[in-house]
């Protein structure tokens, strides 16, 4: 599947040094050999993400796959880092130069769809699902990593190629716990991926700031037809902070976004509410101009609770940053030796023995170890004839490349 070989650009081959004796041209062309070869287990990988449909930080089954996937392949995979059991690290080679390919793999709530639907029709009513993507992270990261430890291998090129899964991207919640956990600390170029409409790399600064923060109003319950003049309603005071926000939209620069839902409304129409909470995500090109906003929702929240005659608290959730994109490293990728390149090295190593390299790779060894039963996933080395594959997660593989649900 040639089509599939464009995901090299997002592979750091560039970024290492090469041996004397070998071209980046023939590095680079190993590892598109080493995607092709692999397009099956791409999608296979992908497709498991998206029937799993985890929610983040319950992302159990798909880090498991990847996991099992990964240490097939010859990786040190480490589950649980900073205090999260579904973050996943996994590494390949040793010593620097030491670049990270970063991604997540969590679904949304409310978004299961039936695969190639184009109208609303969930396969599970109500449940959660892949509706920005992140199933087809795991098959594309991994494979990208893969690819090109195939070629440090072969080329015995120094540095080590690192993976990071992090949970519950959709909340903006894993990365900042990853990064002071010390993850990053020697990581020299971390490449990010995810899913778009177009395949390209960019730089300088790229996506939205964000915050998030949940505001909960407190008031006093009674009765809706005995006392109400009693009560202080909490969910008057989360439509009026609503309510207050829409007011300012117009006033706001046309960078801004903010996004709201009612995570507590009431128990029923009876009673007046005590409680009410809204959460709210502000995002805007900079954080100082997102900050700006937040700040402005904050004091709306505070207007919301004097004309209600309630109390009210933040709970700071999270936010991010925007990304800040490396030149260098996007001239690296767009700009090293192309696919076709005619450029060949004077001398390189001879290639590797076809059984020599089968007797000692991983996923053969795991294939032996696993039940027939299990689905079939092949990451195969560029030299090795085929026949030999892992076997990662419990799904069939009829059901899975059929495009329905197991």
């Amino acid at each position: 599947m040639r089509k599939l070989a464009p995901l090299l650009s997002f592979l750091p081959l560039a970024l290492f040094a090469p041996p004397a004796l070998a071209a980046p041209a023939d590095q680079k062309q190993l590892a598109f050999e080493t995607v092709e070869r692999n397009a099956q287990a791409i999608a296979d990988i992908s497709d498991s993400i998206f029937y799993f449909a985890e929610l983040g930080m319950q992302e159990i089954e798909s880090t498991k796959l990847m996991q099992d996937t990964l240490t097939a392949a010859g990786f040190k995979v480490t589950l649980g880092g900073a205090g999260m059991p579904t973050n996943l690290w996994a590494e390949y080679g040793e010593g620097r130069p030491k670049i990270a390919i970063v991604t997540e793999l969590d679904a949304l709530p409310g978004g299961s769809q039936t695969p190639l639907a184009f109208d609303r029709k969930p396969l599970v009513e109500g449940g959660p699902g892949h509706m920005e993507g992140h199933n087809t992270h795991g098959g594309v990261a991994s494979a990208a990593a893969f690819a090109v430890s195939r070629a440090m291998q072969r080329y015995n090129i120094k540095g080590t190629i690192a993976l990071s899964f992090g949970p519950n991207e959709e909340q903006l919640a894993s990365r900042p716990f990853i990064v002071r956990s010390g993850a990053f600390k020697d990581v020299d170029a971390i490449i990010y991926l995810h899913i778009r409409d177009a395949l390209q790399t960019g730089y300088g600064v790229q996506n939205y700031a964000a915050i998030s923060s949940r505001f909960t109003f407190h008031g006093k319950t009674a009765h809706g037809a005995v006392n109400p003049w009693d009560g202080r309603d909490a969910v008057d005071a989360v439509e009026l902070m609503d309510l207050g926000f829409d007011k300012l939209r117009e006033h706001l620069q046309p960078t801004y976004r903010a996004h709201r839902t009612i995570t507590n409304g009431g128990i029923q129409p009876n009673v007046i509410a005590d409680t009410g909470e809204i959460w709210w995500f502000v995002r805007d090109a900079s954080m100082p101009a997102a900050k700006a906003t937040y700040d402005r929702l904050l004091k709306i929240a505070e207007g919301a609770a004097l004309m209600t005659g309630t109390t009210y608290d933040v709970r700071y959730a999270a936010s991010a940053w925007p990304q800040l994109a490396n030149k260098a490293m996007l001239s690296a990728c767009r700009n090293g030796p192309s696919r076709n390149s005619n450029s060949r090295a004077t001398s390189k190593p001879p290639p590797a023995n076809p059984s020599s390299a089968c007797a000692t790779n991983p996923f053969r060894s795991a294939a032996a170890r696993r039940p027939p039963r299990r689905t079939t996933m092949a990451m195969s080395l560029g030299s090795c004839p085929r026949g030999f594959s892992i076997s990662p997660h419990r799904y069939r593989a009829s059901s899975i490349t059929n495009g329905t649900p197991p």
